[in-house]
C-alpha cells in the first residue's frame, strides 16, 4: 500500500522514517533478511531519520541504525540465534486473553498492567541471563544511534515508554526489554522500572512516525483481510496497527507497508509459529525474496518528491 503525500521542508528534504514491527525469532529472521534484500537492491533503509523498532524490529533497526550485520553473516547469525525457553501452553492461552482484552479495551493500559503482572509472576531465566543472549552482543557498549526508538511497555503501570539516546538507558537493555515476551523472557529493569515487550501495546506503534514525510512500515504479520486463514488472535492485534497506519496515511505522508507475502504466511502457520527457531533460515531466504518483489515501490517511495 502506498500514499503519496507530505510536502518538503525549507531545505528540500522529506523526513524519512522507518518502522520495524515484532514477530519473534522468525520475525527478526525475516526482517533480517527483507533489509539485507533491499540493500542489494539499492535502497538503505538505513539512512532514514527515524527507526521505530518494536520487539524483533528492535533489534533489526538497532543492527540497521550502527550499519551492523548487512553483508556480515556472522553477525546476522549471532542477531537471530536466541532459543526460547519452554512455555506452558496455560499460561500461554492466559496472555492471549489478556492481549485480546487490552486491544479490545476502552482503557488498555489496564490491562497492559495485568500482563505486566504475569511477566513479573512467570517463572523465566534471569535478567542478567537474558540480557547476556548472544543476540545482544552486538549492542554491548555501543552509543545509541541518534534516529532509532526502541518501544517497550512499563509492566507496573501498562503504559508505553519508548527509549532513544536521551533516555539514559543502555542500548542492550533496552532492546533486551522490548524484545521480552511476557512469560517467555524476564521483565528487564532500566532506571528502578521493569519493562516488557513492546509488542504488548501494538506490533508495530507505527503513530511514532506520525509528521514524518515519507513512511516505511514493515509487519511480520499479514494485516490486510486477504490471509483469512490466520488465527482469530492476530485479527485482534491487527487493530491497533492499522488504526496507526490509517493515521500516517491520513497525516499526508507517503506511506509504504511491507507485509509477508503467501508463502511466508503458509510457512509460519499464519502467525502461530513465529516462536520456532528452526524455521529461522528458512524466513531469512523468504525475507529477502520478498524484498526483491518490494523493491520498485519501496524505491519509489523513498525517493519520492
Amino acid at each position: 500500500m502506498i500514499n503519496d503525500g507530505g510536502t518538503d521542508d525549507v531545505r528540500g528534504h522529506r523526513s524519512r522514517a522507518l518502522v520495524l514491527g515484532g514477530g519473534g525469532p522468525v520475525g527478526r529472521a525475516w526482517e533480517l533478511g527483507l533489509m539485507d534484500g533491499f540493500a542489494g537492491q539499492g535502497i538503505d533503509l538505513g539512512t532514514a531519520d527515524l527507526i521505530v523498532g518494536t520487539s524483533a524490529g528492535a533489534v533489526v533497526g538497532a543492527l540497521l541504525a550502527l550499519k551492523q550485520g548487512f553483508g556480515a553473516p556472522p553477525k546476522i547469525d549471532a542477531a537471530i540465534a536466541s532459543t526460547p525457553p519452554p512455555v506452558r501452553s496455560d499460561g500461554m492461552a492466559d496472555l492471549a486473553a489478556a492481549m485480546v482484552r487490552a486491544a479490545e479495551s476502552p482503557e488498555p493500559e489496564l490491562i497492559r498492567a495485568e500482563i505486566g503482572k504475569m511477566a513479573l509472576d512467570a517463572q523465566t531465566i534471569s535478567e542478567e541471563a537474558s540480557v547476556s543472549r548472544v543476540m545482544f552482543a552486538p549492542f554491548v557498549g555501543q552509543a545509541w544511534p541518534n534516529q532509532f526508538r526502541a518501544t517497550t511497555v512499563n509492566a507496573r503501570t501498562g503504559q508505553l515508554q519508548v527509549w532513544d539516546a536521551s533516555s539514559g538507558a543502555p542500548l542492550e537493555r533496552a532492546i533486551a526489554a522490548s524484545t521480552a515476551a511476557p512469560c517467555i523472557w524476564p521483565p528487564i529493569t532500566i532506571n528502578g522500572e521493569r519493562y516488557i515487550d513492546g509488542g504488548v501495546r501494538s506490533m508495530l506503534n507505527a503513530d511514532l512516525a506520525i509528521g514524518f514525510d515519507i513512511v516505511i512500515a514493515v509487519s511480520c504479520f499479514a494485516l490486510t483481510a486477504r490471509d483469512k486463514a490466520g488465527p482469530a488472535f492476530f485479527t485482534a492485534m491487527n487493530a491497533a496497527p492499522l488504526t496507526e497506519l490509517d493515521a500516517v496515511f491520513g497525516s499526508g505522508a507517503t506511506l509504504a507497508v511491507i507485509e509477508p507475502h503467501s508463502e511466508f504466511l503458509v510457512f509460519t502457520k499464519h502467525g502461530a509459529a513465529m516462536m520456532d527457531n528452526n524455521l529461522v533460515p528458512e524466513a531469512y531466504r523468504l525475507g529477502h525474496i520478498t524484498a526483491v518483489g518490494e523493491a520498485e515501490s519501496v524505491r519509489r517511495a523513498w525517493n519520492s518528491h
